[in-house]
């Protein structure tokens, strides 16, 4: 099928942009890499009569590292996946290499990729597990939000019509952190059955002082397992505190059924997503140099 017709405009700046989404409201959809909305437009799900192209904008482009990071919503899942992360930022990696195929991730965007709020994306969980939170402007002035606050339900956020969001913010990890991404899928390339971010801050006798452990693809939204994050604080990661994490993730979870999955079998496959996200997570602490993402 084909889109409706619309109206096409290439904002000069970031300001421009905002004024644009501001003037014409809920007829008005950003485009940033195109891999979520042009296929909906296609299929007319959506139907803007002006679509923003913001696709240019380098000002929103940038990723800055300070000590915190700082992550344009226009820098592309290729650009996270071929940057040299630290280990306590290992996590990005892993997300962002199991986007799609190469050409999603060499046009999708971060920011795209969370505003379209797909609850099987990939980036939900991630930036969760790291405590990230978003930069939201419009004309009306600029606020941030925890990403753990940004998905309201399935395709649906706290973005008003006239709202970008314009950066990640991700704060700055402690220094002997590692965590895993395990995304449960048919197959390479496609969307998650079940997905698990974990981020595991170590004690000096090597038990777990704190963890994040964040689910996606088995529910609306992704969300943090907090029952399982108590649970596992001051605990040696062993198989035995591993499967009652997993327990009590399982408890927590409300999961959907859809072609990839009953909800039967999300429920066992978060278990074992997580379960082998700790073990990766173990093992990078103890010097290796482990792959994740799909498990």
């Amino acid at each position: 099928m084909y889109p409706q017709p619309f109206e096409y405009v290439r904002p000069e700046s970031v300001g421009h942009a905002l004024e644009l989404l501001a003037q014409h409201g809920a007829d008005a959809r950003p485009l940033a890499g195109g891999q979520s909305l042009l296929p909906l437009m296609k299929q007319r799900l959506a139907t803007p009569r002006v679509v923003v192209d913001i696709g240019r904008l380098e000002d929103l482009a940038r990723v800055e590292d300070d000590g915190s990071l700082r992550i344009g919503s226009l820098v592309t899942h290729a650009a996270i996946e071929a940057r040299d992360w630290p280990a306590p930022l290992a996590l990005l990696y892993d997300g962002a290499s199991v986007i799609g195929d190469v050409q999603v991730r060499n046009l999708g965007t971060m920011g795209g990729a969370l505003a379209h709020a797909d609850p099987v994306g990939d980036w939900g969980p991630v930036l969760q597990a790291l405590d990230a939170s978003v930069r939201i402007g419009s004309a009306r002035g600029e606020r941030e939000v925890p990403v753990a606050e940004l998905f309201t339900d399935a395709f649906s956020t706290v973005l008003g019509p006239d709202e970008l969001i314009t950066a990640i913010d991700v704060p700055a990890q402690d220094a002997a952190a590692t965590g895993a991404y395990v995304k449960l899928a048919r197959r390479v390339g496609d969307a998650g059955v079940a997905t698990v971010a974990v981020q595991v801050r170590w004690a000096g006798d090597g038990t777990c002082a704190s963890a994040a452990v964040a689910v996606g693809a088995a529910a609306s939204v992704p969300f943090r397992a907090s029952e399982a994050e108590a649970f596992l604080a001051g605990r040696t990661l062993d198989e035995a505190a591993a499967g009652e994490a997993a327990r009590l993730v399982q408890a927590a979870l409300t999961p959907f059924s859809d072609v990839r999955g009953s909800a039967e079998y999300r429920r066992d496959m978060v278990a074992v997503a997580l379960t082998r996200a700790l073990g990766i997570a173990s093992r990078r602490h103890a010097g290796e140099r482990v792959e994740a993402g799909y498990g």
